[in-house]
């Protein structure tokens, strides 16, 4: 195993803490940006956008109780943060179609009942009640572009002060571009500088008080929010940067408890602070797929989950947990239920309990499931959680369709002893949808809106081939409306078990596929009321919106975590003929991510399909962000530079001593030799260290590498410290936390398709 110095994985060695979802790197700025509402500064280049999308009061009339974000299309708001030795400074873009300013030329009269940004910072990090003092600042910026205001109750008779407002404007700079623009209508780019203050500010302000020196690994308690009004001239909604707990969100500006940690870091940025963490163990204690027990797969289970960040933090004592693996079927050609029926051993197998690498290994779905268990509560626990596997099976129907498939691959509660239900999707939503009202729904069953959805063009009839859309199919109208599982969907965690497997329709089948087409409701996209497949109610072509339809569905609901079985990889799948033992690869291996499109990426480069041809790969790596439960949004990524692998086995070594080569992609309209990796692309980098220096607190590191390297991997003495993917000729690593000594500094350099090169130094650190 590999020891990690980062956990948490947002961030490396000038971070000694995990990262929750909402807190934030901020990386320093050489050159400050211009205050000019622009935002084209090289300042902002590598800083990361961060979404403001949590719900502080909505309803449309700024509701503490009801919680209804903004109607799409009206409202988003993102922002970046940079720092100097003296200044924060802040880059907000707001698309907001109805500005209210009716208080505009009088700052003082309730700033919040109009559209204004407020920037909540905490100087010491410490949390604490800040509504009488200056524990914390709450600045109320108008789009004036020069007034900020400060909550601060309890100063009457204080002339500086009126309705509970004091000026801070010279604590602030900032500028406001972009509005109207012709490309960009009603999207608003506020560009800020902040001094920071500490807590013994005067109440009453003095333009003499020095602001706090910033400096490298300071933590401070931050967010960012916006009051939007609307027609009624008052504030309808108020949206912050991070979730708070219980049922009354807004108290940002009483306690600074609620905000997440701010930190600044003067290391270079690596790829890891914006990078999702994959997990890729090999095999040493079982050299033989075949020969593997539950003990050894349970151990490869146990150490990906752990390099991958484990499940804390996803999972909490108490939370229902639904596992999904792959059961796609269990009879060879489709052939429900007469077919050959595929073993629960490999083909090949000597002994009956070989993965068959088909569907999820029943073992590994108990392994996960303890690992779910040792943090939810044991079972009979009081208050203990419960875990549900839950699935739909490609083929069968309700008499003889998923349970069926279940108990032919040993997925019975004597195995799966972890577990408290098995469960099937296959009868969720009632009776087989002909002609709903998508608005009266069953009680089990969900529709959820996505915004701005890939799959954005209706269905004609005729694409169905024989099987038309329901009337009133409001999922196939181009408006982003999907139906999910309300027992799945509303689960506290959601952990995806699939089969690493090529797809000749989609490319891969991973992550993504197993819960996009897997789980939907197949009384909803049922091929009929007798069959369970969903192969002609959900398009099954590109050119019929294949690769939109599975990002937008994952989108709706994602993964929280996968472990991916690839004891046996599949060529030629989801389903190769029966008895071709040549299309089951011997991998021995597991893989685990909390990020399912950075894991399907590595997939990808694992069984040498070309991940830029893969549709859904793609459109969720423009989208970035996945979920849509309030609280809840995933980051996901999938551009291998901000990919870190990490495992005992690399992507290239693990490819090279299997060959998956079936035909594939009529999903993507291409072909083997287009959607192939070429050699060109499976060419090593080159790389070598120019030089390595320690001095007290860093170490200092200059690399030459070939044109067709993104990312470095920095190891110290075998032990992984960061990730970079720029700047390769100047990289600061910190070292303070080292001794003197010589210590061995390895690096790999990787390329697009994790191809990678090896160059080590010996460096002496002396103080």
């Amino acid at each position: 195993m590999i020891p990690l110095f980062c956990i948490g994985f947002t961030a490396c060695s000038s971070v000694p803490f995990s990262l929750g979802q909402y807190d934030y790197i901020a990386y320093f700025a050489e050159t400050p940006p211009v205050i000019d509402g622009v935002g084209n500064d090289p300042a902002w280049e590598k800083a990361e956008w961060r979404p403001i999308d949590q719900v502080w009061l909505g309803g449309g009339n700024a509701s503490a109780s009801n919680l209804t974000p903004p109607p799409a299309g009206t409202y988003s708001g993102r922002f970046k943060i940079v720092w100097t030795e003296d200044r924060l400074y802040y880059l907000v873009e707001i698309l907001d179609t109805h500005l209210s300013l009716t208080r505009i030329n009088d700052p003082f009269n309730e700033i919040y009942n109009d559209d204004c940004l407020e920037l909540f910072i905490n100087e010491d990090g410490k949390g604490g009640m800040h509504e009488n003092n200056n524990n914390a600042f709450a600045y109320h910026l108008s789009y004036d572009g020069i007034n900020v205001m400060d909550y601060v109750s309890g100063q009457g008779g204080n002339p500086n002060f009126r309705n509970g407002y004091i000026a801070r404007n010279h604590h602030i700079n900032y500028a406001i571009g972009n509005r109207n623009n012709a490309d960009r209508s009603n999207v608003y780019t506020w560009e800020i500088e902040m001094k920071v203050f500490d807590k013994n500010y005067p109440i009453g302000g003095n333009v003499n008080y020095p602001p706090v020196r910033l400096t490298d690994g300071k933590t401070m308690g931050f967010a960012v929010a916006y009051c939007n009004a609307g027609t009624s001239n008052r504030r309808e909604y108020f949206m912050g940067s991070a979730f708070i707990e219980g049922a009354n969100k807004n108290v940002a500006y009483q306690n600074a408890g609620v905000f997440a940690k701010l930190i600044l870091s003067k290391t270079k940025k690596p790829a890891d602070s914006a990078s999702s963490i994959v997990s890729l163990v090999n095999s040493t204690g079982v050299t033989d797929v075949r020969h593997h027990t539950y003990a050894s797969i349970k151990a490869l289970v146990d150490e990906a989950i752990e390099i991958a960040g484990g499940l804390e933090g996803i999972v909490k004592f108490g939370d229902t947990v639904v596992l999904k693996p792959n059961v796609i079927t269990t009879v060879y050609g489709w052939a429900w239920p007469s077919g050959v029926r595929i073993p629960a051993g490999a083909p090949d197998a000597v002994t009956p309990t070989a993965p068959n690498g088909i569907v999820t290994d029943w073992r590994v779905v108990q392994a996960v499931a303890e690992n779910v268990r040792m943090i939810i509560g044991a079972k009979g626990q009081p208050g203990a959680g419960k875990i549900l596997v839950m699935e739909s099976s490609g083929k069968g129907n309700s008499a003889q369709g998923t349970a069926t498939q279940y108990a032919n691959v040993n997925y019975t509660l004597a195995n799966l002893s972890a577990v408290d239900e098995i469960l099937t999707l296959d009868t969720v939503g009632g009776a087989f949808w002909t002609n709903p009202n998508p608005d009266v729904l069953p009680s089990d069953i969900l529709k959820i809106k996505l915004d701005n959805p890939a799959f954005d063009t209706p269905f004609n009839q005729s694409d169905f081939g024989g099987n038309p859309m329901h009337p009133h199919y409001t999922s196939y109208d181009g408006q982003g409306n999907y139906f999910v599982a309300k027992q799945m969907y509303e689960a506290d965690a959601l952990i995806c078990i699939p089969v690493l497997k090529l797809h000749t329709t989609a490319g891969t089948t991973g992550t993504i596929k197993n819960i996009s087409i897997g789980a939907s409701p197949p009384r909803i996209y049922g091929n009929s009321s007798n069959d369970i497949g969903r192969n002609f109610r959900i398009p099954h072509t590109e050119s019929n919106g294949l690769h939109k339809w599975i990002a937008d569905y994952y989108a709706v609901m994602p993964a929280d975590f996968t472990v991916m079985e690839a004891l046996q990889g599949v060529d030629r799948g989801p389903l190769p003929p029966a008895g071709d033992a040549s299309a089951l690869k011997r991998m021995n291996s597991m893989l685990a991510s909390r990020d399912g499109l950075a894991i399907d990426v590595v997939m990808s480069n694992i069984i040498k399909v070309d991940y830029t041809k893969v549709g859904h790969l793609a459109y969720l790596t423009n989208r970035g962000e996945v979920g849509t439960k309030p609280g809840k949004r995933l980051i996901v990524r999938g551009n291998p530079s901000n990919i870190t692998v990490l495992g005992n086995i690399k992507v290239q070594d693990l490819r090279e001593g299997v060959n998956f080569h079936g035909s594939i992609m009529s999903g993507l309209g291409g072909n083997i030799s287009s959607t192939r990796l070429s050699a060109r692309q499976l060419e090593r980098p080159a790389v070598s260290i120019t030089s390595a220096q320690f001095n007290r607190q860093n170490l200092n590191l200059n690399l030459a590498v070939s044109a067709n390297t993104v990312k470095a991997d920095i190891f110290i003495n075998g032990v992984y410290k960061e990730s970079i993917n720029d700047n390769f000729d100047n990289i600061i690593i910190g070292a303070l936390n080292l001794g003197s000594g010589s210590y061995n500094i390895t690096v790999y350099a990787y390329t697009n398709y994790m191809a990678y090169g090896e160059a080590s130094v010996t460096a002496v650190k002396t103080q």
